[in-house]
């Protein structure tokens, strides 16, 4: 979150006519402007233009205010280069301590935004700005409770804080604490109907609870208030998967990623539609554009891994299990390398790595009738899955 604190400058503006100062008329003309841009080249020059008689507060609000810009801009380094100066000149400067955490978090260096959100609120204690930031970058650690006790402080600092209640409620459908989160996002409506995200949110709360006729709806209502939230695509195209009605799938994911061509989460979607209309071309290309992406993702290659099974392409398959065990020891990853292994001839190696499945899932030593269901394996990997339990069967223990 952006907090721009006009608290420095309005000293000066109170005290001095453009034409007594320059640096006022630069720094008034980058708190009227909307483009970040500008913003950066107005606040430069009423830095440049500063003089002691501008005083020192007022040069570290336009530091702050220029670090902001940088940060619509994601330039985080420039960003938090011209915080750290604004504290410099104004060590109490809370604004400047929330909004480098902001900066930090951009980053993805938790540790430093949670020191700054922290040093803001102790300078602050009834300062929700922090506390909503504070949230925000638990939440991207995935620490969901710690998340939601920011996320209820801020809001009983401002109660009528739409963002704050869709982050939580964005908050308690990952924990998932289903009907708290519709609770919030409906909180959102009632304060702001034109809230896109609240109904994207609703309707992934949806497609948990099955109800997909309303998952729908609220996407659509997303859609129509911000027809460029590849979010609610990405929303609604994971319903129509739900309702085996691919095309319409693809179609979906196909429109966020040309909303949002870097995101690795949209490609994994597509390519899975792909692999269950078995175009494994098409679902091969894409789930590797999303592990180049996203090189830190265990399932984009477990998934890689199996459409690769199904083509055919069984060492490539091998390859993609094995980059996705590396990252993280899943059962399913287990069994998919002792399928192809298994194809490929590699009975003895393909055992052992169906044992270290069966031993993190023990249900595997069924075979198919553990997986029975399952969209995510074809006839041929149920086959292979009941081969591979025969053989442990029939084998000595190691």
């Amino acid at each position: 979150m952006l907090t721009k604190t006009l608290a420095g400058a309005i000293l000066l503006w109170t005290a001095l006519s453009w034409a007594d100062s320059m640096f006022s008329y630069w720094l008034y003309r980058g708190y009227n402007s909307k483009d970040s841009g500008e913003q950066v080249e107005f606040y430069t020059n009423a830095l440049a233009a500063w003089t002691a008689g501008d005083g020192p507060k007022n040069k570290a609000a336009a530091y702050n205010s220029r670090g902001l810009a940088y940060h619509a801009k994601m330039d985080e380094d420039r960003a938090i280069q011209d915080f750290d100066r604004a504290i410099e000149l104004r060590p109490g400067y809370e604004a400047a301590y929330c909004n480098r955490g902001d900066a930090f978090r951009g980053k993805k260096d938790y540790d430093h935004a949670v020191q700054d959100y922290d040093k803001a609120v102790k300078l602050k204690p009834g300062y929700e700005a922090a506390y909503y930031g504070r949230g925000n970058t638990f939440h991207e650690m995935k620490e969901i409770d710690r998340a939601i006790r920011d996320y209820t402080k801020a809001l009983e600092l401002k109660p009528d804080w739409e963002a704050a209640f869709c982050s939580r409620g964005n908050a308690f459908r990952e924990k998932p604490d289903i009907d708290r989160a519709i609770q919030d996002y409906n909180v959102v409506i009632e304060l702001n109907p034109s809230f896109a995200e609240a109904y994207y949110g609703r309707g992934l709360v949806y497609v948990m609870k099955k109800d997909f006729k309303q998952g729908l709806a609220d996407c659509a209502k997303a859609i129509a208030l911000k027809p460029d939230a590849a979010e609610a695509y990405r929303c609604r195209g994971n319903i129509y998967v739900e309702k085996k009605d691919l095309d319409k799938a693809v179609e979906d994911f196909s429109r966020a990623i040309a909303l949002k061509a870097d995101d690795a989460a949209l490609y994994l979607d597509r390519g899975s539609a792909y692999r269950l209309q078995g175009d494994y071309g098409r679902a091969i290309a894409d789930l590797s554009r999303s592990v180049a992406l996203d090189p830190g993702a265990p399932r984009s290659y477990s998934r890689l891994g199996h459409c690769c099974y199904e083509a055919g392409k069984d060492q490539d398959a091998v390859d993609a299990f094995i980059k996705s065990l590396n990252l993280h020891r899943d059962p399913g990853a287990w069994a998919g390398l002792a399928m192809a292994l298994l194809r490929q001839g590699h009975a003895d190696k393909a055992l052992s790595a169906f044992r270290k499945g069966v031993k993190l899932e023990p249900a595997l030593a069924e075979g198919a009738k553990a997986v029975k269901g399952k969209d995510a394996y074809t006839k041929g990997q149920l086959k292979a899955l009941d081969e591979l339990a025969g053989l442990l069967k029939k084998a000595p223990r190691p």
